[in-house]
């Protein structure tokens, strides 16, 4: 997640980008990650026990948005 954060904080707003990993956690990590941020969660994928998540930045450029509760 934090290697998530540093990447897309300087993308637009708008701005769609896909996170993959091998790990089962990342089933519940990203798309709560999604929540508490404000990003949108668009689609999430297995392929060849890959998980892949598309996301849609919704903060603007250089800002980070907080939301949500744990």
């Amino acid at each position: 997640i934090l290697k998530v954060f540093e990447n897309i904080k300087d993308m637009d707003k708008g701005v769609e980008f896909v996170i993959e990993s091998d790990k089962i956690a990342s089933l519940s990590d990203i798309p709560a990650w999604c929540h508490f941020t404000g990003n949108q969660l668009i689609k999430s994928e297995r392929i060849d026990g890959i998980y892949r998540f598309q996301v849609k930045k919704m903060a603007d450029k250089g800002k980070v948005t907080v939301i949500g509760e744990y």
